[in-house]
């Protein structure tokens, strides 16, 4: 059975709002590689979420970029909301793959500020998708 887009939606913005939970989680723990990912994760999943909502479907892609320009077909007020999002693009591979990172291991390359701004980042993305959305359906 196929989901109604405001549930499937739906879903993929609370799977964002997990990931940025997860994000603070490991920011706190001073894993600010995995935070990093995370957040990157969040943002990507919101904007796919916001896509889902206003154009029935989603790009398979994980470049910010792409799904800001696509977002921003629908909402031009995305390219100002959300626009510096793509600079988390490089944590979608930098943050795991210690030959993405020229030598050295992620988790040793990646510190608090850089997470913090992450963070910062994937907050308003998440925010900003969620006003776009209706309410969840009712049960």
């Amino acid at each position: 059975m196929q989901q109604h887009p405001r549930e499937l939606a739906g879903n993929w913005l609370e799977q964002a709002r997990r990931d940025l939970d997860a994000a603070r989680y490991l920011h706190e723990g001073a894993r600010y590689d995995a935070a990093c990912f995370a957040a990157q994760q969040a943002a990507e999943k919101a904007l796919k979420a916001a896509l889902i909502w206003l154009a029935g479907d989603r790009p398979r892609t994980h470049q910010l970029g792409v799904l800001i320009e696509e977002v921003a077909s629908h909402r031009p007020d995305a390219v100002e909301a959300l626009g510096d999002l793509a600079g988390l693009d490089p944590y979608y591979v930098t943050t795991r793959y210690p030959d993405a990172i020229g030598g050295g291991v992620p988790g040793a390359a990646f510190f608090a500020p850089e997470g913090r701004l992450a963070l910062e980042r994937a907050s308003r993305a998440v925010a900003y998708v969620a006003g776009l959305l209706p309410p969840p359906l009712a049960p």
